[in-house]
């Protein structure tokens, strides 16, 4: 019995498959580290001058985040701005402490806090919108930061077959 063979071809089909099982356990990989959502590589924070801001690079589309400010040591009110156009993506649930007020500064919402810091404000958001967002934070013109986040759509784990 005589049977036709290409070893060229069953060596690409090797060397495809061999690429491709790299390829998944790199995906596997990237999202235990965070990735995709929840994880090592997912929490960041940033500094600039006195402002840290700790936050997630990345997130889901309509699962709440948590941004958390912390404010130096100050003489008056805490005070802390941030990009309107950033915050436009976000449904805020809750901001803890509730600030004293809010007003529209220009470009900026600025949140006060009653008393002097060191504070630390967190803010509990659900992203409404998919993709790269850029944000900035102030509370001085000096004592500015920027952070980057970026937000994946919702996850569909299932396709529904229920019947209609």
């Amino acid at each position: 019995m005589e049977i036709d063979t290409d070893v060229d071809f069953q060596r690409r089909v090797w060397t495809a498959q061999r690429v491709g099982w790299l390829i998944i356990a790199a995906v596997i990989v990237a999202a235990l580290l965070g990735f995709f959502g929840t994880g090592p590589l997912s929490r960041a924070s940033s500094q600039g001058g006195g402002l840290r801001v700790e936050y997630e690079r990345f997130g889901r589309l309509q699962q709440p985040m948590r941004l958390r400010f912390l404010l130096p040591e100050s003489k008056l009110d805490a005070e802390i701005a941030l990009g309107r156009a950033y915050l436009e993506t976000f449904r805020i649930e809750q901001i803890t402490p509730e600030p004293r007020e809010v007003a529209v500064v220009g470009p900026w919402l600025l949140y006060r806090f009653a008393g002097p810091g060191p504070l630390a404000a967190t803010f509990d958001v659900v992203p409404q919108d998919v993709g790269r967002l850029a944000a900035a934070a102030e509370i001085s013109a000096t004592d500015s930061v920027a952070f980057q986040q970026f937000i994946y759509p919702e996850r569909q784990w299932m396709p529904s077959f229920a019947p209609r």
